[in-house]
């Protein structure tokens, strides 16, 4: 970080009132896009970035950037010296004579050129006064202190107290002058009108009664001979200045206690970037505790909420309750009585899953045998076939679970069933399945199924068709499947 003398100090008022330099402080982080601090923060907590618009807001002007209706961007399109602050003054003497004060903290390079690593910053308090008495002294009033200077053969004053430092990777000198900027930026005080929302001033054009100085001394004053006994007094200033909004950027500056990179309540550091009183709420992990503030910006346990209905998040949960700060359901029931179905419940959203299966069964039809499932219906056969595959792809799920084609009649009812398909080939609710038993024609869609016996379960899809009807012996029986790119087609008499 680039080191300002002089800007802000946390001493005794007395101190700032005299001719000693203050030490840096209060500084923001460079901005990688020029190389500049982001912004200076007084000791009020006041942080006023670059002023770099040419609104008449910031004493900018056309003359000072190479293309003025472009943006500004560094280096190409940026001035060779800017401010973060200024404050004018403005005398006239009684002898037409006039007094100047110019009080800035300003930005620029080494050598008055925009270079990328010849990046100053400097803080300025100049006096000047011309139509005084040749080499007498008189005394100069002004908010950051008193000067008791000397007029040359001319009767003029003129004098400049700087401080400088280079920016990061700066490699030229570094001057150190006794700068009398500081602890506070002069802004504009409570008399109307107000400046401009998020500025100090109306910018260089429009004077002002101001506030901040540290020595109770808002204002600039030149006395001494062949003046008016008490000298020539204003009031007025002319100030600019961008307010930059520092708290709740993550950064603990000065003045804050806290900065948590948020301006939200209930995390110990309030929007004010002030630590919330000890013992206020705050976030607490889930509803089943309650947490309290430190005081110090901390957020800790302070208590349960044992027997609270609460929400795991969790859908193949019921009944979900606190319990030791935790939230704990009981497992949810997903059977739906029917065993051709496996019955599962998928964690946290899917919920309860009845999956087709091909266990065996008993469709209570003492005429039948080899009762087994298939889409979520039992039946056994009195006359069965299974089906080659004639074309196609394998759609196999696995070599362990291997597809299998079964046509069978139960003497009122006919079934195809096509079992144990990938469901990353056939994914379920693919429409592409034609079915031919005999006579009996028609449609089915892929649906979710589990390979039957499977550890852990192996998720499939099937195809299973059921139509009442018959049909004969040695009848033709095909069931044809497309999905996308992929085709399979089993064939075979029933």
């Amino acid at each position: 970080m680039i080191g300002l003398v002089a800007l802000l100090y946390a001493g005794a008022a007395g101190a700032q009132c005299t001719n000693t330099p203050l030490p840096a402080a209060g500084i923001g982080p460079v901005n990688p896009a020029n190389g500049f601090p982001r912004y200076y923060v007084d000791a009020s907590g006041l942080a006023l970035g670059p002023c770099l618009s040419l609104d008449g807001l910031c004493p900018l002007t056309p003359d000072l950037v190479p293309n003025p209706l472009a943006p500004i961007a560094f280096p190409a399109n940026f001035p060779a010296e800017w401010f973060y602050w200024l404050a004018r003054a403005r005398l006239t003497l009684p002898n037409g004579g006039l007094g100047t004060l110019t009080m800035g903290v300003e930005g620029s390079f080494l050598n008055g050129v925009v270079v990328p690593g010849d990046q100053i910053t400097f803080s300025r308090l100049r006096i000047r006064v011309s139509g005084l008495v040749a080499n007498n002294t008189y005394t100069v009033t002004h908010p950051y202190g008193v000067e008791s200077l000397t007029a040359d053969g001319l009767g003029t004053i003129n004098v400049t107290f700087d401080s400088r430092a280079g920016a990061p990777g700066f490699v030229g000198p570094t001057v150190a002058g006794v700068s009398r900027i500081g602890p506070r930026y002069l802004a504009w005080d409570a008399a109307a009108p107000a400046p401009p929302a998020g500025f100090v001033g109306a910018g260089p054009a429009v004077d002002h009664t101001v506030t901040g100085s540290p020595c109770g001394t808002n204002f600039f004053r030149v006395a001494g001979p062949g003046l008016p006994v008490g000298g020539v007094q204003t009031n007025f200033f002319a100030v600019s200045g961008r307010v930059q909004d520092v708290c709740g950027n993550g950064i603990l500056d000065i003045s804050e206690q806290c900065d948590d990179g948020n301006k939200v309540a209930g995390d110990c550091c309030a929007p004010n970037c002030t630590f919330e009183p000890l013992g206020s709420a705050c976030v607490a992990p889930t509803i089943c505790s309650n947490n309290a503030c430190n005081g110090a910006g901390g957020c800790g346990f302070a208590s349960l909420n044992n027997g609270l209905a609460c929400t795991d998040g969790n859908v193949c949960t019921v009944g979900d309750t606190c319990a030791g700060g935790a939230c704990i359901g009981g497992a949810r029931n997903c059977d739906d009585g029917n065993v051709c179905t496996t019955d599962i419940c998928t964690p946290p959203a899917v919920g309860c899953e009845n999956l087709n299966n091909a266990a065996t069964c008993d469709d209570g039809n003492l005429a039948t045998s080899g009762d087994v499932c298939g889409g979520g219906v039992c039946m056994g056969f009195t006359r069965r076939s299974l089906i080659p595959l004639n074309s196609g792809e394998n759609p196999s799920v696995s070599a362990a679970f291997p597809a299998v084609a079964d046509i069978r009649t139960d003497g009122t009812r006919v079934r195809a069933s096509l079992i144990n398909m990938d469901p990353a080939r056939y994914p379920a609710g693919c429409s592409g399945v034609t079915i031919t038993v005999g006579g009996i024609q028609g449609t089915a869609v892929v649906s979710p199924a589990v390979a039957q016996g499977s550890v852990p379960l192996l998720r499939t899809t099937a195809v299973n068709f059921i139509r009442t009807g018959t049909a004969a012996a040695g009848s033709s029986a095909e069931i044809r499947v497309r999905c996308g790119a992929h085709e399979t087609r089993w064939r075979g008499t029933l």
